[in-house]
């Protein structure tokens, strides 16, 4: 999304000679409690063009183009976006779900802004910062994160998680494992050279290796998909669908970089 925006940004001041700030903040990127906060979420992002006054009102809102709004409504299709996950939680018609969606969008016009779904960890299951404060004087300890949205059990299993998967790569690279031992490890299970790994061979064989040294890359050495695209000399989304195929192969193969299991 940084590379998106920046790009667009670059663009658009060239073509509109201006220069500075396009968009207002930063791209944000939560992980949501889908059982507690999911819905609210939906309704608070949906009405951003309406708090922002770039429709009148909530009838204007429905066919405004930009947002997802008019999607789940079924106004305005769109391929690409899942309605259904959202619409299920409204009705098993769709065209009642849709109608108890609206109502539910509705409602939250008189909201306003609502910080409380911008992020900020364990402070909303606390009852905010006077609640933080009360366990503090209390000698209570508890955990939050801007960059999640969730009751405590859910933030506290969230940044569990999140604490395995940083210990399993720092692990990896204490090791040594970087991406040059790594692809001379595919190299050495797969019988595909490094060569040709490396660049835009398609042959099943040699598109099997890339797959495992793209999954293992990204998941267990922590490198940016990125990062493995320039090394390996292919697009971002190559890098990525290859990672999505080495990840089911690994998985039900169950290899890993500890056992050096042969293909």
């Amino acid at each position: 999304m940084r590379s998106l925006l920046t790009g667009y940004a670059l663009y658009f001041n060239k073509r509109h000679r201006r220069v500075g700030y396009l968009f207002q903040n930063r791209y944000k990127s939560i992980l949501v409690d889908q059982k507690i906060y999911l819905l609210q979420l939906v309704r608070y992002i949906h009405l951003n063009p309406l708090r922002a006054g770039l429709v009148p009102d909530i009838f204007t809102l429905n066919t405004y183009p930009w947002s997802g709004h008019a999607t789940i409504l079924g106004i305005q299709p769109v391929d690409w976006q899942d309605t259904e996950s959202i619409l299920r939680s409204f009705g098993k018609r769709v065209g009642d779900a849709r109608k108890k969606y609206l109502e539910f969008v509705a409602k939250g016009v008189t909201e306003g802004k609502r910080d409380d779904l911008t992020g900020g960890g364990l402070l909303r299951s606390f009852g905010g910062w006077e609640g933080v404060l009360e366990l503090k004087s209390k000698g209570k300890r508890w955990r939050g994160d801007e960059r999640i949205l969730g009751d405590s059990d859910f933030v506290e299993n969230a940044l569990a998680i999140a604490e395995e998967q940083l210990t399993r790569k720092e692990m990896w690279k204490s090791h040594g494992w970087a991406l040059d031992s790594l692809m001379e490890y595919v190299e050495e299970i797969s019988g595909v050279r490094c060569k040709n790994i490396i660049g835009k061979n398609r042959d099943h064989k040699t598109s099997k290796a890339r797959s495992l040294f793209a999954w293992w890359a990204i998941e267990e050495l922590g490198y940016s998909a990125t990062s493995i695209s320039k090394f390996c000399n292919i697009s971002l989304s190559s890098v990525l669908n290859a990672a999505k195929r080495g990840g089911i192969y690994i998985n039900n193969k169950k290899l890993t970089l500890k056992d050096r299991p042969l293909l």
